[in-house]
């Protein structure tokens, strides 16, 4: 998608501008974040931003600068094929400040960093979640900033903007989890049980281990649940909110790689889920149907 020129950009700018201070007008607690995003990513990446000419921005958010060097804005999910409708500000923008956070490019050649828009000094990363055109992937970002835009995210998912008018939060018990291997999912359901088996510790929805939705932390990776203050042997029974790649590990499952991959969300069912168990046991167990039990342990 080309950028747009710079006799529009006014208009673009004023227009997103208005969306992003609407819906953090919302939640008052995440207004003054902003700045406080930006300075610690300026004290994390040592630097302040280089200026990018924009050629072209895609649906698929990869950022083509005019000298032919492609940017990736960190911690974001895009859906170039979601279908928005005709108010939904394009990916638009004619120079951005770029912060990398990567010192190699990532698989396809990216640079990967934080993008800023260079006239209003807002995270390019906030003007698209607000948009409804990306969703948060936690990766690199400070925690900070990742709370400014979880709550964006969720202001943008609550007004069904661009792709929230089909995207959807799954229940734990979802049998279409099954068929988003390789996705990027929103999962939300009741923790039953946490086991550790060798270097790896399992958070299970489900009473069947062989196929019942789980997440998994590596070991290496447990200190900084804990030095996040996330006692996990705490979360059992409550309602939690999981967000990152199906993969296949038995059943289907999310390797929690980020302590931000990970929200409680203990206030009963969510109206967000996309699919919602039929009766008690079913919301107890996050599941449609009765439980097998297997002998295996975890």
């Amino acid at each position: 998608m080309r950028a747009r020129s710079p006799s529009r950009s006014p208009f673009a700018v004023c227009a997103i501008a208005a969306i992003v201070l609407q819906s953090l007008s919302s939640v008052p607690s995440r207004a003054g974040a902003q700045g406080e995003c930006l300075l610690a990513l300026e004290n994390q990446t040592g630097e302040g931003g280089r200026l990018l000419d924009v050629a072209t921005i895609d649906a698929g958010g990869t950022v083509r600068g005019a000298n032919g060097t492609n940017f990736r804005q960190t911690d974001l999910v895009f859906r170039p094929e979601a279908k928005f409708g005709p108010d939904a500000p394009e990916i638009a923008a004619n120079s951005l400040l770029f912060q990398p956070v990567a010192a190699s490019g990532d698989r396809w050649g990216r640079q990967v960093g934080n993008l800023i828009e260079s006239e209003t000094g807002a995270p390019i990363a906030l003007t698209w979640i607000m948009a409804g055109r990306a969703i948060v992937a936690p990766e690199a970002l400070p925690l900070n900033c990742l709370d400014m835009l979880l709550a964006a995210e969720t202001d943008a998912r609550e007004k069904r903007r661009g792709l929230w008018r089909t995207e959807k939060i799954f229940w734990a018990g979802d049998p279409a989890l099954e068929e988003r291997a390789g996705q990027f999912t929103l999962v939300e359901g009741r923790l039953l049980s946490i086991g550790q088996a060798g270097k790896t510790h399992y958070l299970n929805f489900g009473r069947d281990w062989s196929s019942d939705f789980t997440a998994t932390i590596d070991t290496k990776q447990k200190s900084a649940f804990d030095a996040a203050g996330i006692d996990l042997a705490a979360l059992k029974g409550k309602r939690v909110r999981l967000r990152g790649v199906i993969v296949r590990d038995r059943g289907p499952a999310i390797r929690l790689e980020h302590t931000a991959q990970i929200e409680l969300k203990d206030k009963g069912i969510s109206g967000e889920t996309a699919w919602r168990p039929s009766n008690k046991r079913a919301v107890a167990d996050n599941r449609s149907k009765p439980s097998k039990q297997t002998a295996t342990a975890r």
